[in-house]
């Protein structure tokens, strides 16, 4: 699993970098100077001669094992539907939720509350106020809005039925996570099942990344589950089953997302090796972005904040709804796998759609001036008025962007997140402007000055240093 955390930089840095194309290797090392050492040798040679383009979609993930060469795929898989309570939940049962207190784990508390009158353990790494002082924290002059829609659905959780135990708990700490199992233990006299929801986003370019900065993101997910797992053994707890909370972005790569990558790359191997040599249920569930709650949501409402993009929305108009995530849950929970993907679109068509540098099919949309004309769209209603272009450069810009999304006009401070555009659409486009203008621009620029004026205007400072 530690080396599975590798995947994430793998399937991020040709999102960032459009130039580099990246392959995982995964060998099995030979007795030196031994025949099948060579015949290893000789194996890594071709592979690294590969043209990446005449590769096949989901052959930058390698297993070499003899003489077969294996590459990760991804199979549709029906998950049945229990009518009625599904066997690994049990009603009145004990579960343990890291990062409970998270718009997922709320979400999957109030669920198992609502269903199974469950017995909650939940966490989250701040302070929170103990059960006593909830009514004086709701009754406060000033109260913290956060905290008091916490509380609210806290106590709809308990008029459900529910019992919970809420716990202030970092799980890096080990003497955290002891402290916590042995309370638990103490409240309820068992744990039937572990949710391993804790987990930070992540939101920087790898070119910004450093140890201190990236080491926040990497340890809620991987040094989390290994404090639980080892105060369960201490303790000498052995739940039904275990359930991680990962992320799509894993498989697809995602723009800025590096170590959320690698961090979920870890909980997917984990769940692996841990249903391969244990006897607890467990299971990897890759999330899709979810409409009502979660990171995606919490990072749409910051770039409305930020950016002031109103019509930011579409990045949730596919997402999961919470009953449908939960309902997703149990299937997952229920099933054989060891990891589960939940998207909402075709993989396959996620995974072309997107573009892999190693595929062999043609990357979303093309930016091509010379293309015959086609039908331009009206500019859609934006925050901000229509301003033609003037200089050279920015007429330039805003006829490769008018190519590009079919819009009839294209002002110099129209925002380009407000169209709608994906981390892979920034990449095609700086990729044609540099054709265009004969200037390498960092990718990490354009998301810095998203209009046509704003990048015109550093490119002119830059000219003049």
């Amino acid at each position: 699993p530690a080396k599975a955390a590798l995947l994430g930089a793998v399937n991020v840095i040709p999102r960032e970098y459009f130039n580099i194309s990246c392959r995982s290797i995964d060998i099995v090392l030979q007795e030196s100077g031994s025949q099948a050492e060579a015949f290893l040798i000789q194996q890594l040679v071709e592979e690294m001669i590969i043209e990446p383009q005449t590769t096949r979609v989901g052959n930058h993930l390698i297993a070499i094992r003899g003489a077969y060469r294996w590459v990760q795929t991804f199979e549709r898989s029906p998950l049945s539907h229990y009518e009625g309570p599904t066997p690994k939940l049990v009603r009145h049962g004990v579960y343990l939720i890291t990062g409970g207190l998270g718009g997922l784990g709320l979400v999957l508390a109030q669920h198992l509350a609502d269903t199974y009158q469950a017995r909650l353990i939940l966490t989250q790494r701040s302070d929170f106020p103990v059960r006593q002082k909830w009514q004086q924290v709701l009754s406060s002059n000033e109260p913290d809005e956060d905290i008091c829609l916490k509380i609210n659905q806290l106590l709809r959780m308990e008029q459900a039925g529910a019992e919970i135990l809420v716990c202030s708990a970092d799980v890096t700490d080990p003497d955290h996570m002891q402290t916590l199992i042995s309370r638990s233990l103490n409240c309820f006299g068992q744990i039937n099942g572990v949710i391993h929801a804790a987990g930070v986003p992540d939101g920087a370019v790898m070119a910004l990344r450093n140890y201190e900065s990236i080491k926040p993101i990497l340890d809620p997910k991987i040094m989390g589950i290994q404090m639980v797992d080892q105060a369960l053994l201490d303790l000498q707890v052995k739940p039904d089953f275990i359930a991680l909370y990962s992320s799509i972005d894993t498989v697809l790569g995602v723009f800025g997302q590096v170590g959320y990558c690698a961090a979920n790359a870890y909980l997917d191997a984990w769940a692996q090796e841990r249903s391969t040599n244990q006897h607890i249920r467990t299971v990897a569930i890759n999330w899709d972005f979810w409409q009502e709650a979660g990171m995606g949501l919490e990072n749409v409402r910051r770039l409305k904040a930020e950016q002031g993009i109103e019509n930011a929305d579409f990045l949730i108009r596919n997402g999961i709804l919470s009953h449908e995530g939960t309902d997703a849950f149990e299937r997952a929970l229920n099933s054989h796998h060891s990891q589960v993907v939940v998207s909402t679109q075709d993989l396959d068509y996620r995974f072309t759609h997107m573009g892999f540098q190693n595929a062999d099919v043609s990357p979303g949309r093309e930016v091509n001036a010379a293309e015959p004309s086609r039908k331009l769209y009206p500019r859609p209603q934006l925050t901000t008025p229509f301003v033609a272009p003037g200089t050279q450069f920015e007429k330039d810009f805003a006829h490769l962007l008018q190519t590009y999304f079919g819009f009839r006009d294209v002002g110099i401070d129209d925002n380009l997140f407000e169209y709608g555009i994906t981390s892979l659409d920034m990449i095609h486009i700086n990729n044609s402007l540099k054709e265009k203008t004969a200037v390498d621009i960092p990718i990490v620029v354009m998301f810095e000055y998203p209009t046509i004026h704003s990048l015109g205007q550093y490119l002119e400072e830059q000219h003049a240093e």
